[in-house]
């Protein structure tokens, strides 16, 4: 009998963030958790990232919807940076943001921006890939047991 082998639940991310100066690289490891339980904590997760947007929301609201000028650039990027923080720390652990801003001597907000952008599209598709076999195995399953009963 062929042996199965159930999947985790977890998507593993290694990110390797080059150093500015001399070129070496710093590896961060992180983890998707699509388990049972980290499914019904999301909701708890989304409360919280809500709640810590909105203390963002207030405590910027002077930039908040502004055109960024150079006499407000510095406070709308940290504004920016904040919530992506925020993003981070609640999707990958409390101070993931930090470790991977600080990794390789530095990062900007640009570059940490454009990573959780390419996170978030691994994720989707992976999952949507799992889905759509998940999908397809059920339609695959039906199709032969209806060819076979209507061969009886």
């Amino acid at each position: 009998m062929e042996k199965l082998v159930l999947e985790s639940s977890v998507i593993k991310l290694p990110i390797e963030i080059e150093h500015k100066n001399d070129g070496k690289t710093t590896e961060v490891l992180l983890e998707v958790d699509f388990s049972d339980e980290a499914l019904i904590a999301e909701k708890a997760k989304a409360e919280l990232r809500k709640q810590k947007i909105s203390q963002l929301e207030e405590e910027y609201a002077d930039v908040a919807g502004d055109e960024i000028t150079d006499d407000n650039v510095k406070r709308a990027l940290e504004a920016m940076s904040k919530t992506l923080q925020v993003a981070f720390d609640t999707d990958f652990g409390e101070g993931t943001y930090d470790q991977l801003a600080n990794a390789g001597g530095g990062n900007s907000f640009i570059n940490l921006l454009v990573l959780y952008q390419r996170i978030d599209q691994i994720v989707s598709d992976k999952l949507e890939n799992k889905l759509a076999n998940i999908q397809r195995k059920s339609e695959n399953r039906k199709a032969r047991y209806l060819k076979n009963r209507k061969r009886r």
